[in-house]
């Protein structure tokens, strides 16, 4: 499948998506402020009903628009939130936080299924068998650990599962630095 550039994505939201779900995309009601927002230690102000934090006012069409405008053919443009999605991610791997920046990837993918995947093989990061082995124990471990602390009350809620997948995938990128430092190139 070809790169589908972002300005596109809302090009085609605003053509199919049914009138105004846009703007409810990106506005909070009260109920949804109650459930979602309710007692925000960030919030700069707060809602006096519930004390959580103030909805959002929604964008006006004129900047959906230019969300949507192809870049090359428009004078008047704006960065679009996948845009700056995309640029928050760099910048937390850049820092050095690329377990959160993969996280925000697996989050965006979890409605469809996806999650974060590396393109390319692993490559061994201790360059010994031993040492990858030890780094999968750790692994292991840590993965075990999440599932009994998830279960601990009888059921896996979704931020549990996300951490699990989490986990899973870390220790599966040990195996494969593993099978990188026996020479085994291939993946599973």
């Amino acid at each position: 499948m070809a790169k589908i550039e972002s300005f596109r994505i809302y090009n085609v939201a605003r053509k199919k998506l049914p009138p105004g779900r846009l703007r409810l995309i990106y506005t909070r009601s009260i109920p949804q402020l109650k459930n979602e927002w309710c007692r925000d230690p960030d919030a700069v102000e707060t809602c006096p009903q519930c004390g959580g934090a103030v909805a959002m006012e929604a964008p006006s069409e004129r900047l959906f628009q230019q969300w949507a405008a192809n870049p090359r053919h428009c004078a008047v443009t704006s960065r679009n939130p996948l845009d700056r999605i995309r640029l928050l991610v760099e910048e937390l791997d850049l820092a050095g936080e690329t377990e959160y920046a993969r996280a925000a990837v697996d989050y965006i993918a979890e409605p469809l299924g996806g999650h974060f995947s590396m393109t390319g093989p692993e490559e061994s990061d201790k360059g010994s068998v031993d040492g990858e082995i030890a780094d999968i124990a750790v692994r292991l471990g840590r993965f075990t650990s999440k599932l009994r602390e998830a279960m601990a009350d009888g059921r896996i809620d979704s931020k549990e599962l996300t951490g699990i997948r989490q986990h899973a995938r870390q220790l599966i990128s040990e195996i494969k630095q593993a099978m990188d430092a026996c020479g085994i190139r291939e993946g599973i």
